[in-house]
């Protein structure tokens, strides 16, 4: 039960509001009393009758439960609350805990753009937030790592693996070792006698592999370049 006055929450058989000193039942008016509250779902700004039960956010559709949503306002009025000897973190009606849960939640699921956001919001209320930044460098580093599509390739006889990886084509023979071209450097790539061509470094001479995928690579080559990449899709 709340005051109809303050919105304040009542003891059970209290006559009086401990916080604004309105008596229980004072306000005989058969006006609704509203209250402000949160949104529990998208922290909407609210004013509900603080004797209903449950209601619908007009913002986000979302339910909610009353009571819960003017606890929600309370919490972000108040700053930092201590509960049962524990400290939560809230800046702006914002739990930075539930933040970090839900950027660790999208990077396991491989979403990385969802990761990195939900870790610079916590970075933005607290920007001393070690674990945050460290997990942002993780992922990029991840996702530098990341190998977007590959075929195997042959360059003279030099049999191997040609791979997509974030602004750079890499060529791996059967022994490992790597050549790799930066994709800001390589001009007119495109298919010539079915195999992978490009220019490199403004060279003269065409450097060619050849590949089932040369089409499929001319096209990923040239979306790379302008940033476009295929979905990142990680296998847990």
């Amino acid at each position: 039960m709340f005051c109809m006055n303050c919105g304040a929450k009542l003891q059970e058989g209290t006559k009086f509001c401990m916080n604004c000193g309105m008596a229980i039942g004072e306000n005989k008016s058969n006006e609704t009393k509203l209250v402000p509250a949160k949104c529990t779902n998208c922290n909407a700004p609210l004013e509900v009758d603080a004797t209903q039960s449950a209601a619908i956010c007009p913002y986000c559709k979302t339910p909610y439960i009353v009571e819960q949503a003017i606890h929600n306002y309370n919490i972000s009025m108040n700053g930092n609350m201590n509960i049962n000897n524990a400290t939560i973190n809230i800046n702006n009606g914002m739990n930075i805990d539930n933040l970090m849960k839900r950027a660790q939640r999208f990077e396991a699921d491989g979403n990385y753009k969802q990761a990195v956001e939900y870790y610079n919001k916590v970075l933005d209320l607290d920007i001393n937030q070690l674990e945050a930044q460290n997990c942002i460098n993780r992922i990029m580093k991840e996702i530098d790592d990341y190998v977007y599509f590959k075929s195997s390739a042959n360059k003279v006889f030099t049999f191997g693996t040609l791979s997509l990886k974030k602004e750079k084509l890499v060529f791996a023979n059967k022994n490992g070792k790597e050549t790799v071209y930066f994709l800001h450097r390589i001009s007119n790539p495109r298919v010539t006698m079915g195999c992978l061509g490009f220019i490199y470094d403004n060279k003269t001479a065409e450097i060619t592999y050849a590949t089932s995928e040369a089409k499929k690579w001319v096209e990923l080559i040239k979306n790379a370049q302008i940033g476009i990449y295929p979905e990142i899709h990680i296998s847990n």
